[in-house]
């Protein structure tokens, strides 16, 4: 019998019978959001003087102590909702460090009787989080993971400063739709302030999750480089302001009394000088940011952004001389926006009928309204509403009207400033609480997990410490043990193919989403970008094994024309121009700043003593993110690749910038799963189940990194199922066979170029940039264009064009190309041609119009706004451009009208 002590929080703890087992799992280290701890059966213990010490008489229903949360679970402290330490040694070794939990007291005749459980080491994180969302509040309404320390100006300098960040946060050149594509006239593309969005990294957020669970975790992996420069887009639903960031923009003013408006518009009747507009008198009324000014009757905002204005007044007439007016009498309700600099300009206004009594010592009230919607106003600039009149006003005599009327501003008039355009703008602060992606942080943790095939164990020193290592890290780190006399001969040893026991298809999947080149690509493939599918040979097993993150991928696409190459997310219906769209979660791997060739411009607004100039900035680099750990370009070689397996097409191809352009297979299956799913689908592999002595040194030590060698064969631990440490008897063990694999066989090839390519289980096609082939037609399929006519030729990584015609060609790397008519010829990475009603025209630079084989002049803009651009060429052909910002439409001569993409100008 062996020598066997049960210690509760160090105390010894009488028990009946030592009899129970307990089971041991490698599924709690694969799945760790399925863990299931070791347990005993229940135990009875007697009522001895010792035990009811222990338990702190809980027995005796009038007793009532208090609960000390830091001192030990025991004794008169003892509460049975907590956990109590519980250690469970034989022979001097222990084989249970958990918790004991008491379940019911029972009492026999004269004796009681505690039945309790015996639990292994339970700590869960993703118990802790329950359902918790990452962008989640508290009762209280505050985050229960606050980003707020992250909040800072979006403005270029701290965009510029992000990419050299390794913590926090970082804003990567992708393309969400938010403007049409600007360019230089030299073919510099243009981004703005407001193209840019933050991102943070993974590493940030899952240390915030560990906080919040109040874990911690061991992890050469999650420490590593490679890990560090994960990032996750920070744009929840769209790049908006939050409740408090409205609340705090918003005022109401009322009026604080009749005001006397005879004397003011009119202080020397008759005989003059008139005033044509009376500022109207408001106090504030709810204004908790004090943005109302009372002296000056003027909102003044405190940050950057659009606002509403809305301007009630109430006026009163009363009849005072027995002549009457013919009323009603027009009045003009204006608000006006005066700038930092004293520039004053009218944003909202109108005209109001105000209703004029005939009998004599009578008064009529008439309300009266105006708005003023998207207001932009910096921070310090004013607004504020008069009262005009139209002395010239040929129906009303508003001479003759002060004569005979006394006309009032009633105390029942507000005027009220609230946000307009929730989106935020350049110069105000990120509230970065506000962007954070709506995810359950499990599903977050888990799907890191998942994505890089991560071991989850609990550190034997600290159940809230979580060892972390990729699978393959995780039994590298092992020893090999021989169980070779262990093993019980003389009982039934079963061995089972694994094959058997995991089906024939293994698939590795983002989610789903709906932007343009996600859509593209699953409704032309079935599948969703980035997804890894092994296949195997296996004709009685036929089942899907599917895992899915929450993540969804982003397709890279050329940015032209140039050599970047870059994420976009915008809006399936392309075709109406790009535009910002609500997107699933997104994991990218920041590369930070890779060589542009050309330079790019960035574009911000600079803050002077009259305004704002406009800051052109060349950059050389662009801040790179994508699936890719580099795009390839300049024959580069990407170390590795987020997505699970190859895309059967690629939405970016080589150009005269891009140099040789690579392509790798080091992808997520093949370097993080491909090894485990051999082991188990080998037709090698196998299950056995056999009869084995364990002694309580085998529990101690067990470390499920570690081989087990039988004969001259090498075992992994599955499951030790009912395993006694109070008797000498046989234990049940399940072990699957160590398979020898080949090692993946890196490639790194030309995208492009036809080519097999290991991926998985077996050689795929190297993707290449699909085209559509028509008519003889030839031509990208994905990138924005339609094609009609005969023989036409697109370059594969041109992007939104229209050609309609015959043997028309465009060369690479093009973008904003269209031809209407017969063998024209555009030229590589060019942008902006546009050839209409020509044939055989040859364009060898951007920004080129083309019509009736006559090149005009563009560029001279002599009227212009976001709303409203003209420009006339030098012959004198007027350009009408009527449109908004996405739209822009250009009339040529007389009668054609041609609608093409545009930005807020011509050039």
């Amino acid at each position: 019998m062996a020598d066997v002590q049960v210690l509760v929080e160090g105390r010894p703890i009488d028990i009946f019978q030592f009899d129970f087992s307990f089971n041991y799992a490698i599924a709690d280290i694969r799945h760790p959001d399925e863990r299931k701890t070791e347990y005993s059966k229940t135990i009875q213990c007697p009522g001895t003087q010792r035990n009811d010490a222990i338990f702190g008489q809980i027995y005796d229903v009038n007793i009532s102590n208090t609960y000390n949360a830091s001192a030990a679970n025991i004794a008169a402290n003892f509460n049975p909702n907590k956990r109590a330490n519980a250690r469970i040694i034989t022979d001097g070794i222990e084989v249970m460090d958990g918790t004991l939990q008491l379940r019911q007291i029972t009492a026999k005749k004269d004796q009681l009787i505690y039945e309790i459980i015996f639990i292994g080491k339970m700590a869960n994180i993703f118990n802790e989080l329950g359902d918790s969302e990452l962008n989640g509040l508290d009762d209280d309404g505050q985050p229960l993971i606050d980003f707020s320390d992250l909040d800072h100006e979006y403005n270029y300098g701290a965009i510029v400063s992000s990419w050299s960040n390794t913590d926090g946060y970082v804003y990567p050149m992708l393309d969400y739709g938010v403007n049409e594509p600007l360019y230089q006239q030299t073919s510099e593309r243009i981004y703005k302030v407001s193209d840019f969005r933050p991102a943070v990294f993974l590493h940030d957020i899952i240390d915030r999750i560990f906080s919040f669970a109040d874990f911690s975790y061991t992890s050469t992996f999650l420490s590593s480089a490679f890990f560090r420069r994960l990032i996750i887009p920070w744009t929840n639903e769209g790049f908006q302001l939050n409740e408090s960031e409205v609340a705090n923009r918003t005022a109401t003013a009322s009026a604080p009394g009749t005001q006397y408006l005879n004397d003011q518009f009119m202080p020397n009747y008759p005989t003059g000088p008139f005033n044509t507009e009376v500022l109207l008198d408001f106090n504030s009324s709810i204004d908790p940011n004090n943005l109302w000014n009372d002296p000056g009757d003027y909102y003044e905002a405190s940050i950057d952004g659009y606002y509403n204005v809305f301007s009630n007044p109430s006026f009163i007439v009363t009849k005072t001389d027995v002549n009457a007016v013919i009323g009603p009498m027009p009045v003009k309700i204006n608000i006006y926006r005066q700038t930092t600099v004293g520039t004053i300009d009218l944003v909202g206004s109108n005209v109001n009928d105000i209703e004029i009594p005939l009998a004599n010592a009578t008064s009529f009230e008439t309300a009266a309204v105006a708005t003023a919607e998207n207001v932009y106003l910096e921070a310090g600039d004013r607004v504020f509403s008069r009262i005009e009149i139209n002395y010239a006003e040929p129906l009303f005599a508003f001479v003759l009207f002060f004569g005979r009327y006394d006309f009032y501003a009633s105390i029942r008039g507000t005027i009220e400033v609230t946000s307009g355009d929730l989106a935020i703008v350049e110069g105000q602060i990120i509230p970065m609480n506000t962007l954070v992606p709506e995810v359950e942080m499990k599903d977050l943790l888990l799907s890191v997990i998942q994505m890089f095939n991560l071991y989850v164990t609990i550190d034997p020193n600290d159940e809230r410490n979580l060892l972390i290592e990729t699978r393959d890290t995780f039994y590298s780190s092992g020893k090999v043990k021989d169980w070779t006399h262990k093993m019980a001969r003389d009982k039934d040893v079963t061995l089972q193919p694994l094959g058997l026991l995991t089906g024939n298809e293994f698939v590795y999947t983002y989610a789903e989403d709906d932007d343009y080149y996600n859509k593209r690509y699953n409704d032309s493939f079935g599948h969703v970008y980035g997804r890894a599918k092994a296949e195997v040979d296996n004709d009685f097993q036929l089942g899907t094994n599917e895992m899915e993150v929450v993540f969804s991928a982003t397709p890279m696409v050329n940015d032209n024309p140039s050599n970047r190459i870059i994420g976009k997310i915008y809006n399936e219906d392309i075709e109406d121009g790009v535009a910002e769209t609500e997107h699933n979660i997104r994991l990218l791997y920041f590369g930070g700043l890779i060589p542009s060739n050309p330079d790019w411009i960035f574009r911000y607004r600079q803050a002077t003593q009259n305004g704002y100039l406009t800051i052109n900035v060349p950059q050389s680099s662009y801040p790179y993110a994508g699936h890719l750990t580099h795009p390839g370009t300049g024959g580069i070689i990407p170390q590795q690749d987020i997505n699970f397996g190859i895309p059967r097409q690629l939405f970016y191809s080589g150009n005269a910038y891009t140099g040789t352009l690579l392509y790798t297979n080091a992808n997520l299956f093949n370097v993080f799963h491909r090894n485990h799913v051999i082991e188990i689908t080998n037709k090698d592999s196998k299950l056995m189940t056999a009869m084995f002595y364990l002694e309580p040194l085998d529990i101690m030590n067990l470390d499920f990194r570690d081989q087990i060698q039988i004969d001259n064969s090498y075992w992994r631990i599955n499951e030790i199922k009912d395993y006694n440490p109070f008797k000498e008897q046989l234990t049940k063990v399940e072990l699957f066979k160590v398979i020898v694999k080949e090692p993946l066989e890196v490639d790194t090839f030309q995208v492009g170029q036809p080519k097999k390519v290991a991926d998985g289980l077996a050689k795929v096609n190297a993707p290449v940039v699909k085209k559509v082939q028509r008519s003889g037609n030839v031509f990208p399929q994905f990138n924005g264009g339609k094609v009609s006519g005969q023989r036409n030729r697109v370059g594969d990584s041109t992007t939104t064009f229209m050609v309609q015609g015959n043997d028309n060609k465009v060369g690479e790397g093009g973008s904003n190309i269209t031809i209407i008519g017969d063998r024209n010829e555009v030229g590589a990475g060019l942008h902006n041609v546009r050839i209409i009603a020509t044939d055989g025209a040859k364009v060898s630079r951007s920004n080129v119009t083309i019509i009736n084989g006559e090149e005009q002049m563009n560029g001279y803009i002599i009227e212009g706004g976001e709303d409203e651009v003209r420009a006339t060429d030098a012959g004198g052909t007027i350009y009408v451009v009527d449109g908004i910002e996405d739209e822009v439409q250009i009339q040529y001569g007389d009668s054609s009208i041609y609608t093409i993409d545009g930005g807020q100008n011509i050039n």
